[in-house]
């Protein structure tokens, strides 16, 4: 009913290997007229951040796994070779094609038709989570609601104010409506939580849901919609009330939904109130990570080229090894410390280091939580 885009979800896989890569070409046609082209031959350094503008989200999905085939808002996207706003349903139906190909002329096709229908809804019977809401920038489903940001009406909408503060799905947060040109700064109706958007920290004009909770017995908030992506860091400050505890190390962490894990959040406790800059929207939650990171009993390694290494495998559950404040000392003499963060292993890197017949290891282990944990060994 009316314009619509269509997007595709497509992956590019390569042999012997896991990884799924974007598609070289994609092209949308309409018997021999091209619609939509895309290619990926280059992309400008400066302006790397479009490379996440046309990918979008399913419906309650959290990861962005469809490829836009329209123009969307926003900045243009130099890999776009032709585009369109939209297609247009008509009285009839008509026959689509989307043909995709990667840099060596493989090729997958799909066909489709667009079918002519007066009584479309996205609304379901039940109602989703606040994270497995659909958003765009006008509009957000909810999955039994659908409001609209364009044209907003009471009590979603406060245009004098160009925020709501009433409640959004008996959800008490915020409404707010962001133009990346303008600097913003917001309270949810708890006080609990501060926000602060610089210009530019979003590609186009956003509608900004931000609220507070708790999560599993934690202090939790959520900012979305998750899956906008977002061009710089941002301010937080979240008050923990009586979920404060003295003697705690309190940080923040980002819910990666996709993944299953938490992501630790630079962060900082100033009284009872986290202080942070985010470079993501989401949910967060603030834990305590008193627990200092584990060393394993190093040993000496020597490549194949001849250089000799120390390696010492060191684990930390919660915020995660801060490589760049660790420090490996052998014999007195301080080298490169480097990480791998696939093998969780600190390495000792030094050009002209061969080790002795007796060596004194000294390791110091930090977490990015601040966290430390002094090792020596005799070896």
């Amino acid at each position: 009913k009316g314009p619509v885009g269509v997007s595709i979800s497509n992956y590019d896989a390569a042999e012997n290997v896991t990884n799924k890569y974007a598609v070289f070409k994609a092209l949308l046609k309409q018997g021999n007229d091209t619609l939509f082209y895309s290619k990926i031959d280059s992309l400008n350094f400066e302006t790397t951040e479009t490379m996440f503008l046309d990918r979008i989200p399913a419906l309650g999905a959290y990861r962005r796994s469809y490829q836009t085939l329209y123009t969307q808002d926003g900045p243009p996207i130099s890999f776009q070779k032709k585009t369109i706003g939209a297609i247009q349903a008509s009285d009839s139906t008509i026959s689509y094609q989307i043909i995709l190909s990667d840099i060596f002329g493989n090729t997958s096709i799909a066909d489709f038709q667009l079918v002519p229908n007066q009584n479309v809804s996205f609304n379901q019977s039940t109602e989703l989570p606040p994270a497995k809401w659909y958003w765009t920038n006008d509009w957000v489903t909810t999955g039994s609601k659908t409001y609209s940001f364009q044209t907003p009406s009471d009590p979603i909408w406060n245009r004098n104010e160009n925020q709501n503060l009433e409640t959004l799905n008996e959800l008490e947060g915020l409404l707010s409506r962001i133009n990346p040109d303008s600097t913003y700064e917001f309270w949810t109706p708890s006080m609990k939580l501060n926000v602060r958007f610089k210009p530019n920290t979003f590609f186009d004009t956003l509608s900004v849901f931000s609220y507070s909770s708790i999560l599993d017995s934690l202090p939790y908030f959520a900012i979305h919609p998750s899956t906008a992506p977002v061009r710089k860091k941002f301010a937080v400050e979240f008050y923990l009330g009586d979920h404060f505890q003295e003697n705690k190390n309190y940080q923040l962490f980002w819910i990666d939904r996709p993944r299953d894990r938490l992501s630790h959040v630079s962060s900082k406790l100033n009284g009872r109130t986290i202080h942070a800059t985010p470079d993501v929207l989401g949910e967060f939650v603030v834990l305590a990570d008193d627990a200092p990171p584990e060393v394993r009993t190093p040993e000496f390694i020597k490549t194949k080229y001849g250089k000799w290494l120390l390696v010492a495998h060191v684990e930390d559950e919660l915020s995660g090894i801060d490589y760049e404040a660790s420090e490996i000392m052998v014999n007195g003499i301080r080298a490169i410390t480097e990480y791998d963060f696939e093998e969780d292993k600190l390495i000792y890197y030094h050009p002209d280091f061969i080790p002795q017949k007796n060596n004194r290891v000294e390791i110091i282990v930090k977490d990015n939580a601040g966290n430390s944990k002094y090792s020596s060994y005799q070896m």
